[in-house]
Order: structure tokens, then sequence, then C-alpha cells
């Protein structure tokens, strides 16, 4: 299954703009939250979750990679967090890899 991915702030702001070119995708999933909001107890979120966890979930794609948080250093921790809590993958073991 391939999903897009998008989250606007507030209600009354239009996510038109983030969702252009949506052919091929089976979903289309958009919060309409604050960033500081965690990205897995968004709405949408939570249902990418339940996909991931399903096994259904094989493209995730993000309108940009700002959407997923409140700034660059939240957006990083949260993508650390994530790739441990579903895959048992630690940022820091990678980054030794890449390095070497």
């Amino acid at each position: 299954m391939k999903v897009l991915y998008s989250r606007v702030s507030s209600q009354s702001q239009n996510e038109e703009r983030q969702i252009q070119n949506t052919d091929g995708f089976d979903y289309v999933l958009v919060d309409r939250c604050s960033g500081l909001i965690p990205f897995w107890e968004r709405p949408q979120g939570s249902q990418i979750k339940k996909l991931i966890d399903s096994n259904q979930l094989t493209h995730l794609e993000i309108h940009s990679i700002d959407r997923l948080g409140r700034n660059t250093l939240d957006v990083l921790v949260r993508l650390q967090r994530s790739w441990t809590l579903l895959f048992g993958v630690n940022y820091k073991k990678i980054a030794d890899l890449l390095l070497r």
C-alpha cells in the first residue's frame, strides 16, 4: 500500500498545495494539527502506525519532512525514536557504520 502524508497546522489552512500529485497513491492522509503533537498520536499518524503494524504499508511519502514535527531537531528526534520502535534500528549504529 502506498500512502502520501501531509499536515497543516490549523483547520483553516488549505492542504491543496501539499497534495498536488496524488496519482498512484492508495491513500492520501492529512492531519490538521500542531506539529507539537507527536506523530503517532495524530489521527492520521496513528492510522499510518496501524498500517505499518499490519504489514500493509509498503511506501510512505511525506510532502515535506517538516510536516512530521515542529522543527528540524524535533523531527530528527522523532525519526530516531520511530526507527527504533518500528525497526529496532538505532540511529547511532547507522551513523557509526556510515562514518567508518
